[in-house]
């Protein structure tokens, strides 16, 4: 409002207002001030291309998807890359380019952009011109919780999104994210975690490169959580409300909510507490818009505008995207405190096909990804039918599938069953139907054609065997320049053609218990459209074929004038030639010629009425189109794109990714070398896509230093030859990530250290060895590494101790040196000769200090830690022989080891000794699980194995695995899933063998590939595994199986080598052993290069 303007003049003085006014108003009547019409819609158009690697010429982007950013108006590159996008009335918002160059489902190359920055609005038609699409974005970061402060760990859950875009990730326990496969441009990213402060900012997202974000730390909210709401207004394309309009709002996948809009197209989804929720929007005759990653902070939401293009509404889908669907808690909606079982689809609609096997029976499978709960839940799957099985492969299977007899000749209705559970208990069971039909007929008359400009198809003769109604009708466009109109009757639809030309249509019909037809297809050809006498040329559409194939130009030419002629010509030819043959007819051909590299050709089509007729002639009418052909090289891909794996995390070693220019057969190999000194680095190789291979050094690269890399590969064709491709890098350490290089070693060993590796939270690793210099000198080190995934590789000690001169770890093969009671690791000690300072006696337990080792006072005498030493968490236990097999406990509280051996009353006896001589020679390794302790051991005296359990002293029952005829090499012990197992090597057949019992028969189990010949192994129960890894000829190989009792068989885990083995293959490894977590498992392992000293190896395992 304009505010009022104060004078200092009387009434009388002051000149009335009204004057000027009067006096525009008669100058106003002097011209014509008719309101010009409101302009209409705007669109975008361009062309979208991306580069091969190693190509110099851009290439047509077919397929590529255009869209609005809360849109549903979308639009698709054609063949020659061009798209037009309409209607477009915003002035402000984003629009979104994706492009999936390999069809696996994943965008390759994705680009936004601005609309304010190149001036859309109504009545603007933008021309963008070339768009070129780059290489997806990946940003990586650390995003850490307030209060903890420097803390390492207790970081993990944050969520890490694109506000309103499908791309989302969770923090680590250390804090570290990374979020890959984001466009390019200009973003927005968002840190939201329940109990804080959402935190956004801005950022650029370069094509094909790695945006690092400065740490970023998440304060606390001060008060109560307050509850909001989320507004919006659902439009249509062109700005009009959709009162018709619904819209539903899901959290973690579940719809907690529904409304209509109202009469402006305007909804309020209120008392919605913070997070992270998806919208959708469903409109009869409009496609249905699926918005991800709403935040609802502080305050009300507003999403603004939501707008519906033309399409088929069809139900949302809110399934959680890939990076928020496991690993965190999850909270159940409505204040639930238990696990909630969701069965998708909720309604099952089976056809009654033959089986593609030509069995007697029918699947289907159902998911219950959308299952709230505390990760990980228990599925178990059942039915309420006698004869509908399900094939349920674990307890943690989400996905199952259900086989159903076809017995039946008409409709029948069965359910599933679904409840999960979780650490809190278990859900309630839901149920979803199964309906089974056969499925109905599709009819579209008429099938085929020739009319003038328009034409009724109709889906009246549509029938269903069993006499359901049908319910549905879905009719679209296959082909063609064309558009459906409404019809007479909900059967019908007009077709109507604005140019001649061949245009295919569809028709699918569905029952009312959800069984869709197969597609009836009807191919109308227009003569005239709206414009008599015109004529309409079609080239086709775009091809890839091989060198050396036949390739045929099937064009269509459609004329109002029956004289008319066609010409088929390439556009720019290029080296070699090509004779086309048969060119003045609609479908002429060639034979692609030999090339290096694959090579795009066009060719052109110009149809001229009537025929042959001169363009300047004003009767000549002419119509003209192109189309494409992509050459394949037989002699294999001609050029690659070199990149570096930005998240070593998820791989064991570093890695380089190698992206080729068509689909390769096999597995390349590949030859890395340091241009510097010319010397060859050892790879490993693996085909992990049809265009993609990564390539894995086994041996750390130099920070500055410059490698080439060589790949030879062939392309999928029976005649390909090989080729290779090349390209330098520069190593980077922030790429680069080696296996842990412990510096546990001496230049003097003359001996392979023999190495104990602890895993402890938080993400530290406790490494010991022990190393003999010259005998009988020896050394016992310890360190502690950080080996978080965002630490520096190859990584430094946190912490080096010295156990003292001329301390050393025994080799006792039965026995773990490193164990954790509490928060506290310990260390056991002893000599072969029991001569050492400062504790004589032969043996020692020392607690790793922030200050370096504390030794424990009344360890006793040297027969202590000949057996092994095993943790319950809150005491340390140690089996030795005396005079008979006895259990020592230490608790850290007493700081004092009971001494058993002049009070015997402090030990538990567990077995008797026949023969005492053989006192000191036990060999056993020990565990404990659910507050209860497991001992396996070989009785010295008889040399059978024995087990024994104990939940409380002197409770311990000894019985029988298996007898034995010599003394065993190694012993380790495991218990996962409730289930106990046994490991041990023997020297059978003239070489150590290594046998796994399990079980409560202590049955033997098989593991592949095993080989005699065993050096060292090691047992241990981790995550969601039983993990096993051996040292066997000159390898480290490790293997794995389900913890669940119920699973049997061993896999061989993934190693850099072409016969998986984890090791340098250039050098001889010895002593393995495992360390694990929930977290991860690590395995560690000396090894020896040449000449070189020996070294100790850690590195992770997925």
């Amino acid at each position: 409002m304009r505010q009022p303007v104060k004078s200092n003049m009387r009434a009388s003085q002051r000149t009335p207002f009204v004057y000027p006014i009067v006096a525009l108003v008669v100058l106003a009547g002097c011209r014509d001030l008719a309101v010009p019409p409101e302009p209409g819609p705007g669109s975008v158009q361009g062309t979208l291309v991306y580069y091969r690697p190693g190509r110099a010429t851009p290439q047509v982007a077919v397929g590529a998807r255009v869209s609005l950013r809360n849109s549903s108006v979308t639009a698709v590159a054609n063949a020659q890359g061009n798209f037009r996008l309409e209607p477009v009335t915003q002035t402000t918002g984003t629009l979104l380019f994706a492009f999936d160059l390999d069809g696996d489902g994943v965008d390759d190359r994705q680009r936004s952009m601005e609309l304010q920055e190149i001036g859309t609005g109504p009545g603007k038609d933008v021309v963008l011109g070339t768009v070129t699409l780059g290489l997806n974005a990946t940003v990586v970061g650390r995003a850490r919780r307030g209060e903890l402060g420097a803390a390492l760990s207790g970081h993990a859950g944050t969520s890490v999104v694109i506000p309103e875009a499908p791309y989302a990730t969770t923090t680590a326990d250390d804090g570290s994210f990374l979020l890959p496969e984001l466009p390019e441009g200009e973003l927005r990213i968002a840190f939201v975690r329940t109990g804080y402060e959402v935190t956004v900012q801005p950022f650029t997202a370069r094509a094909g490169e790695e945006v690092n974000l400065a740490p970023v730390v998440l304060p606390p909210l001060s008060g109560v959580p307050s509850s909001g709401r989320i507004v919006g207004r659902v439009l249509s394309a062109l700005g009009a409300p959709l009162p018709s309009a619904r819209v539903s709002v899901a959290i973690s996948g579940v719809t907690v909510s529904e409304t209509n809009v109202d009469g402006d197209g305007r909804f309020v989804f209120a008392s919605l507490g913070s997070g992270l929720y998806d919208l959708a929007v469903e409109n009869a005759g409009s496609a249905t818009l699926v918005v991800r990653n709403v935040i609802r902070a502080e305050g009300d939401t507003d999403v603004g505008d939501l707008l519906l293009g033309e399409g088929t509404s069809t139900a949302p889908d809110f399934t959680p995207l890939p990076g928020l669907d496991g690993g965190a808690v999850i909270i159940v909606p409505d204040g639930g405190v238990g696990p909630v079982a969701v069965i998708s689809p909720a309604r099952i609609a089976v056809a009654l096909d033959p089986p593609d096997d030509g069995g007697t029976t029918i699947d289907f499978e159902v998911n219950g990804d959308l299952s709230l709960g505390i990760a990980p839940l228990r599925y178990a799957w059942s039915s309420g039918t006698t004869d509908l099985f399900v094939d349920q492969p674990s307890d943690f299977s989400s996905h199952v599938r259900f086989y159903w007899g076809v017995t039946q000749t008409m409709a029948s209705e069965a359910e599933v069953q679904l409840v999960v559970s979780d650490v809190r208990g278990s859900s309630q069971m839901v149920t979803a139907p199964v309906y089974f039909a056969f499925r109905p007929t599709a009819v579209l008359s008429p099938t085929v054609a020739t009319v003038a400009s328009a034409v009724i198809v109709t889906s009246v003769a549509s029938t269903d065997p069993q006499g359901l109604p049908i319910v549905a009708r879905r009719f679209g466009i296959v082909s063609g320049a064309a558009e459906l109109q409404p019809g007479v009757t909900a059967d019908d639809r007009r077709l109507v053609a604005h140019a001649p030309g061949v245009v295919e249509v569809f028709l699918e019909v569905e029952n009312s218990v959800g069984v869709v037809s197969r597609r009836a297809t009807s191919k109308v050809t227009f003569t005239t459209g709206s414009d008599a006498g015109s004529i309409f040329a079609d080239a086709g559409a775009l091809q890839t074929v091989d060198a050396g194939s036949t390739v045929f130009l099937n064009g269509t030419v459609v004329s109002t004038d029956p004289s008319f002629s066609q010409l088929w010509t390439e556009v720019m030819p290029q080296s070699p030639s090509i004779t086309l043959n048969a060119p003045t007819a609609q479908a002429a051909s060639f034979v692609a010629p030999i090339v290096v590299g694959d090579q795009l050709r066009r060719f052109r089509l110009e149809a001229r009425s009537p025929a042959n007729c001169m363009t300047s002639d004003p009767d000549c009418r002419n119509a003209a189109s192109e189309t494409q052909v992509i050459i394949t090289d037989v002699h294999g891909p001609g050029g690659a794109v070199f990149s570096f794996d930005q998240s070593p995390a998820h791989h064991r070693f570093a890695a380089l990714d190698v992206e080729f220019d068509e689909p390769i057969g096999g597995t390349p190999s590949a030859t890395l070398l340091n241009v510097s000194t010319g010397t060859v680095v050892p790879t490993s190789t693996l085909r992990v896509a049809p265009q993609r291979a990564r390539v894995f050094p086994t041996r750390a690269l130099q920070a500055g230093v410059t490698y080439r890399l060589t790949v030879n590969v062939v392309d999928q064709t029976p005649r390909a030859n090989p080729s290779s491709v090349n390209g330098t890098f520069i190593a980077r350490d922030s790429v680069m990530r080696p296996p842990l290089i412990a510096t546990l070693e001496s230049t003097a060993v003359i001996d392979a250290p023999h190495p104990s590796v602890l895993l402890k939270e938080p993400n530290a690793l406790y490494v010991a060895a022990r190393i003999i210099n010259s005998a009988p000198t020896e050394v016992a080190l310890f360190e502690a590494y950080d080996v978080s995934p965002n630490a520096p590789q190859p990584a430094l000690p946190l912490q080096r101790w010295d156990a003292g001169v001329h301390l050393g770890l025994k080799k006792v093969p039965s026995s773990k040196k490193l164990q954790l009671v509490g928060n506290t690791v310990y260390a056991g000690l002893s000599t072969p000769d029991g001569n050492w300072t400062p504790t004589p006696g032969g043996a020692a337990l020392f607690a790793a200090t922030s200050t370096g080792w504390r030794e424990i006072p009344n360890f006793g005498s040297p027969t202590q830690l000949a057996g092994p030493m095993f943790s319950d968490g809150a005491s340390l236990f140690v089996a030795a022989a005396t005079t008979n097999v006895l259990v020592t406990r230490f608790t850290p509280s007493s700081q004092t080891w009971p001494d058993f051996v002049t009070s015997p009353s402090n030990a538990e006896h567990i077995d008797s000794l026949v023969t005492p001589s053989s006192a000191g020679k036990l060999i056993a390794a020990g565990d404990s699980f659910g507050g209860s302790r497991f001992l396996a051991w070989q009785n010295p005296s008889s040399l059978e194995l024995r087990i024994g359990r104990s939940a409380a002293a002197n409770l311990w029952t000894p019985t029988l695995v298996t007898p034995l005829t010599e003394t065993l090499n190694g012993l380790r012990t495991a218990v996962s899933d409730g289930v106990e197992y046994v490991a041990y090597s023997r020297f059978v057949g003239g070489s150590n063998t290594l046998e796994l019992r399990g079980g409560s028969t202590f049955a033997t189990y098989t593991v592949p590939s095993l080989l005699p010949g065993v050096t060292g192994f090691d047992l241990v129960a981790a995550g969601k595994y039983l993990w096993l890894t051996v040292s066997n000829g000159g390898r480290i190989y490790v293997w794995r199986k389900s913890a669940l009792a119920s699973e049997t068989s061993f896999e061989l885990v993934d190693g850099p080598n072409n016969d998986e083995s984890l090791n340098d293959l250039n050098c001889t490894p010895a002593n393995p052993e495992l360390s694990g977590l929930p977290t991860g498992v690590w395995v560690t392992w000396t090894e020896r290069c040449g000449t070189n000293p020996w070294q100790v190896v850690v590195t992770k395992l997925d």
